[in-house]
């Protein structure tokens, strides 16, 4: 049998054998066999997949279930916490730092008997809060080795002084890697605009100190203004004093007319500052001791919306809490601020706290 007509002859010749007795019978019949066995197999290796299909899902999600997620990023800095920092500044000396909402902001004046510059503000803006249209179409610098912008006048994008309408204010600027953006204004000139630029540094997150530490937060408002002059023996006879403020989410004041803005503020003076034996002269009720410490309250009827001080008398410091309208902070919530303030030595910066727990 080498051909295929030799093979059907073969088939023709068996074709009427008994049932599945012809070999072509046979062969249809084998071959059907095979053809169930293919199927039921298939079909079992499918349900077989299902199956595992079935079990492995679960596995897997449950698994992801289990496995920890990515953390959301950090934020840049917690809103008493400050990554502002100078080094190198001979010539020069710290006046007024601290924070105003997703602001940093550091003032810098000249000392010595020759002052070469006057100084600037070095002002630092949280990831995200400034927009650097301006500075972007300034002209290219380099502060510190790396790339900046220069502009004749920053158009009010960072605050300052009060100034004439129409009068220019030169600044120097660039992106930190944290995303923060570093802006320095009020300086002389360009020239020194840059070497002050080249002294500031963004450092890791701590906290802002001050003489008074606040256990609790009057109305639960958050801190949003941390205003600190510890210098002490700076020239020109600068004196020490702390401001802390409290307020809901805001925008950073437009100028540096700040403080009048919070609905609460707290000032810290050495009791042998003129600002505070002003405080005393005015007219009030007698004295009560709070948390320990004697106190005085003064309200303010002169205005529409009336608010109130409270002055404290701790140790080497004279307090003032100031409430903008008592009718959203009243007396009550004044006396458990002052029960839960911790106040240490105005005079001694070593001594100050960090402003909340």
């Amino acid at each position: 049998m080498t051909t295929i007509e030799d093979l059907r002859e073969t088939f023709d010749n068996h074709a009427g054998g008994p049932v599945e007795t012809g070999l072509i019978e046979a062969a249809r019949t084998g071959a059907a066999r095979i053809r169930r066995r293919r199927r039921i197999a298939g079909t079992a290796a499918a349900a077989a997949l299902v199956a595992a299909v079935a079990v492995v899902v679960p596995l897997s999600a449950a698994r992801l279930r289990a496995e920890p997620q990515p953390a959301a990023p950090a934020p840049y800095r917690a809103p008493d916490e400050s990554t502002l920092t100078m080094v190198g500044t001979p010539g020069f000396f710290v006046l007024n730092h601290g924070i105003d909402a997703t602001r940093q902001f550091l003032v810098v004046r000249g000392s010595g008997p020759e002052i070469t510059d006057f100084g600037g503000t070095v002002t630092v803006h949280d990831p995200g809060s400034f927009d650097p249209a301006v500075l972007l179409a300034g002209e290219r610098v380099t502060v510190a080795g790396h790339p900046a912008f220069h502009v004749e006048d920053l158009a009010g994008t960072v605050p300052g002084p009060m100034t004439v309408t129409g009068s220019l204010r030169p600044g120097v600027g660039w992106q930190d890697a944290s995303g923060a953006w570093v802006v320095v204004s009020d300086a002389r000139n360009r020239e020194a605009l840059v070497r002050l630029g080249a002294t500031v540094r963004l450092g890791p997150p701590r906290k802002i100190t001050a003489p008074v530490r606040f256990e609790h937060r009057p109305g639960g408002l958050p801190v949003s203004y941390v205003s600190n002059n510890d210098t002490g023996n700076a020239p020109g006879g600068y004196q020490f004093s702390s401001t802390v403020g409290f307020s809901p989410a805001r925008p950073p004041f437009a100028t540096d007319d700040r403080v009048s803005g919070l609905p609460v503020s707290v000032l810290a003076v050495p009791k042998t500052s003129r600002s505070w034996t002003e405080l005393l002269v005015e007219p009030g009720p007698d004295w009560r001791t709070i948390g320990g410490h004697r106190t005085r309250f003064l309200p303010d009827s002169q205005r529409q919306d009336p608010g109130a001080h409270l002055l404290i008398d701790a140790g080497t410091c004279g307090v003032r809490l100031e409430v903008a309208n008592l009718a959203r902070t009243g007396y009550d919530e004044m006396v458990r601020t002052v029960e839960g303030m911790t106040i240490a030595d105005c005079t001694d910066t070593t001594t100050w706290l960090p402003v909340t727990p």
